[in-house]
């Protein structure tokens, strides 16, 4: 893995981190999550004991997520720039038509 996409799978992980540690229901967004990339054949194994353990499990853990950094260094996306978890990786999945 290249500097940039390791750099962008950090960025990704404390940006969904922070969001679901703000996140009541952070297991319940979390399973959405899984279902959602289950729904674009991402199938990945994840931890659930805190927001951090789910954000690093899923991005640093998982090597098939290097395509959610990818595409946001292609889209030039800003992982700051989302407010909700499932946004931020709805956003970045390969299925997503809105990134062009």
């Amino acid at each position: 893995m290249d500097k940039p996409t390791e750099r962008m799978l950090d960025r990704l992980c404390d940006r969904l981190a922070g969001l679901l540690a703000n996140d009541p229901d952070w297991q319940e967004t979390a399973s959405q999550i899984e279902g959602l990339l289950d729904s674009v054949d991402l199938q990945v194994s994840v931890l659930k004991t805190s927001p951090r353990e789910f954000a690093r499990s899923l991005l640093e853990a998982n090597p098939r997520m290097t395509v959610l950094a990818e595409r946001a260094i292609k889209f030039k996306a800003d992982p700051d720039q989302f407010s909700d978890p499932m946004t931020l990786i709805e956003n970045l999945t390969p299925s997503n038509q809105h990134n062009g």
